[in-house]
């Protein structure tokens, strides 16, 4: 994903409900940690949002649009559940 379409963007991360070939989880959960000790102070308030992204051949796809051969590049629900997805693209937010 582009990191100049949206100035809250910071990074992605690849596989993250399989725990073993994860990429990227131990950034998000410094990230976390690291907003929340800021917010804690009262130095900054900001948040971390997760949004999945549905990914080539991921079996979920069919299962939640009904399609059968969904063309990957004109899909109709370009985002999905975190359960679902095969990257979560993560941005970060000041309230």
């Amino acid at each position: 994903m582009s990191k100049y379409r949206t100035s809250s963007y910071a990074f992605t991360v690849f596989n993250p409900n399989n725990k073993d070939k994860a990429e990227g989880l131990d950034e998000l959960k410094k990230l976390r940690k690291t907003i929340a000790y800021t917010n804690k102070l009262g130095l900054t308030n900001h948040y971390v949002k997760c949004q999945g992204r549905w990914g080539k051949k991921n079996p979920n796809y069919n299962r939640r649009t009904g399609k059968k051969n969904p063309n990957y590049n004109r899909r109709t629900i370009p985002f999905c559940p975190l359960r679902h997805a095969v990257k979560w693209d993560v941005y970060f937010y000041r309230m």
